[in-house]
């Protein structure tokens, strides 16, 4: 148009060049915590810090996560799924880093004294194992000890009642868990 009003689009060749508009995945970082627990037959589950540079109106939720039990050092790994303000699944918004810490589980430490044991002579093997726990800390509840080889005579003798092989097994199941203990005996 011109000042008069008039349409001059006839004396003009207008070409149009389209643009694009790109929105990049948001980067965010799944932070996980570092904790240390000391085996007590329970499970220990991982924990989320937090995911680093979310915008305010999403949300994430805890879609899957460590649980360990048995000692050692694990990696604290975990996933969310992130939403957003109407409740819609946006993960595909997001480029997801990682920033774990570790689950480490103890072992337990246990110390274990021989008991006393006193037979008369009957021409059979006497055989006695027992102990009595003498540290601080005890078999994790659930756990029980179990004797598999010790000091055994016929004769009389007076030796040290001894114990040479054992087991650690959770009463539920009966799981070997004696690589979750440090065990001392002093006989």
């Amino acid at each position: 148009y011109n000042a008069s009003g008039e349409n001059k689009t006839y004396n003009h060749s207008i070409f149009y060049e389209e643009g694009t508009i790109t929105i990049k995945k948001r980067v965010v970082t799944v932070k996980t915590n570092t904790q240390t627990h000391t085996y007590n037959g329970e499970t220990y589950v991982g924990s989320v810090w937090g995911v680093l540079n979310m915008p305010s109106d999403d949300k994430w939720y805890l879609s899957d996560y460590t649980a360990v039990s048995d000692a050692g050092t694990y990696e604290n790994r975990a996933s969310v799924n992130i939403r957003d303000k109407y409740g819609r699944n946006v993960n595909n918004n997001y480029e997801f880093e990682e920033d774990f810490g570790t689950i480490t589980v103890n072992k337990r430490s246990v110390t274990l004294r021989t008991d006393n044991y006193r037979a008369v002579y009957n021409g059979t093997e006497q055989k006695y194992w027992l102990g009595t726990v003498i540290s601080e800390d005890t078999f994790a509840s659930g756990d029980m000890f179990i004797s598999l080889s010790g000091t055994a005579e016929t004769d009389v003798i007076e030796t040290y009642n001894c114990i040479y092989e054992y087991q650690v097994v959770r009463r539920a199941g009966g799981r070997d868990v004696t690589h979750n203990y440090d065990i001392n005996i002093e006989n």
